[in-house]
């Protein structure tokens, strides 16, 4: 338990509220945290002192207050910030996400009932110690997810609560309660109403959780309404006789596979187009391709980042490029992939094969030649090649394309060990050559 590593800054919030005569406690997924022995990310406080009274009390300090309509002080002591929010209820939603109407209360029970999971609604003060009135230690203790009084309504509320609950089951792995459960699916439809950055930022977390798998298949159903293209992959196959389908083998990849977001968005979307028509009719011989461009088309529509966008899609692009045998064709596969892109293949092909039992003695042989290219500083791509276009141009080659041909000639040379990457070599080679490869 972290609550006796709790950061004096914390302490200091706490003990200066009470010195006012007010409440303070810490709250939500921070007392959660330190009640499993995880080191919370952010500090939550909440007080019976109104926003007023808070601003006042750390009038000294670097100040926030943009959430002063939900109740909100933001104050950042040594760069560690705190919220700081007014015990409230919320009387009024709009469209099933944000409260339209709070009121101000004065009473702990009172603000720790309108939030979404037991697990969440525990407080926690140095003097009081825990303030559990939903059980959710137990529910901790138990590993069970469980809403606050109604389920239906809690979601009907917040829609964001769904992915938040399965959420947590992904990260912590723990299951959710029946009647959670049947609220979950019961409103489904209402994940109509978040914006596409939110879900994506649950679907995220989700996807990188230590019990992905268990999520996805729990829950499918809401995946296939976030990012109905998934469906695509219940189509049953006949090839293996391990997994029914192509969504079975991905979910169970992911077992397998690192927790890297970029590298978990290929293992499920990899054979996404993989059918043609999306039906049993046949296999798309592109399918690398049409499976890219699937992938490209849910994640403007889902605004995943860009910075994954691309790098997950050359992944799928390049997912079944051969696997080298050595030091020269592993130069020549980074010649056309980079080195980050083809590491992140090696770690797919790896949890592919793991999942379907099959030896990767190839595939960890091919990483270590990757590694010994890049200890070794092995020349592979123009940009590590000791001759350029320039001075191929001072030697008296006539600029064009054949500048281009005459460095992709010198570096097949160089891969193949016919020349050393050494400048002086090069240059005379590129003379020799000069009649030959300048018209």
């Amino acid at each position: 338990m972290f609550f006796s590593k709790l950061p004096n800054e914390l302490i200091f919030i706490i003990n200066k509220l009470e010195k006012n005569k007010f409440e303070a406690f810490i709250v939500g997924g921070c007392v959660r945290d330190c009640l499993l022995h995880i080191k919370p990310k952010d500090w939550d406080i909440c007080t019976n002192a109104k926003p007023i009274e808070i601003k006042n009390i750390f009038s000294n300090f670097k100040m926030d207050m943009s959430g002063i309509k939900y109740g909100t002080v933001t104050i950042n002591i040594n760069n560690i910030v705190f919220e700081i929010t007014t015990y409230r209820k919320e009387l009024k939603y709009c469209n099933h996400r944000k409260p339209t109407k709070i009121l101000f209360v004065n009473n702990l029970r009172e603000d720790l009932s309108r939030r979404d999971f037991t697990i969440n609604a525990i407080a926690y003060n140095p003097n009081d110690g825990i303030v559990d009135f939903f059980n959710g230690i137990n529910d901790l203790n138990s590993k069970l997810i469980r809403c606050i009084n109604n389920p239906s309504d809690k979601i009907k509320q917040d829609a964001l609560r769904i992915l938040r609950g399965i959420r947590f089951q992904s990260v912590y792995g723990f299951n959710i309660e029946e009647k959670t459960k049947k609220a979950i699916y019961q409103n489904g439809h209402l994940l109509k109403f978040l914006s596409s950055e939110r879900i994506c930022s649950e679907f995220l977390k989700i996807l990188n959780g230590k019990h992905a798998q268990k999520s996805l298949s729990n829950f499918e159903l809401i995946f296939f309404k976030i990012i109905p293209e998934l469906k695509y992959l219940k189509i049953p196959i006949k090839q293996n006789v391990k997994f029914s389908s192509l969504w079975e083998l991905a979910l169970n990849t992911l077992s397998n596979c690192d927790h890297l977001i970029i590298l978990r968005l290929a293992v499920l979307f990899r054979h996404i187009g993989i059918y043609e028509n999306h039906s049993k009719l046949g296999i798309c011989k592109d399918y690398e391709n049409k499976s890219m461009q699937i992938f490209n088309k849910i994640s403007l529509n889902l605004k995943i980042p860009k910075k994954y966008i691309e790098q997950t899609s050359k992944i799928i692009k390049y997912q079944n490029i051969f696997t080298p045998l050595n030091i020269n064709e592993t130069c020549k596969v980074l010649n056309k992939i980079d080195i980050k892109t083809y590491s992140l293949i090696l770690k797919l092909k790896k949890a592919y094969l793991k999942t379907i039992g099959t030896p990767h003695i190839k595939i960890i042989a091919a990483e270590n030649l990757l590694d010994e290219v890049i200890q070794k500083d092995i020349c592979y791509s123009h940009k590590k090649m000791k001759i350029s276009g320039t001075d191929l141009i001072k030697l008296g080659y006539n600029q064009g394309p054949n500048i281009g041909k005459t460095l992709n000639i010198i570096l097949n040379k160089v891969i193949d060990g016919k020349l050393q990457n050494i400048k002086t070599d090069l240059i005379e080679f590129a003379k020799q050559n000069k009649s030959k490869y300048s018209q």
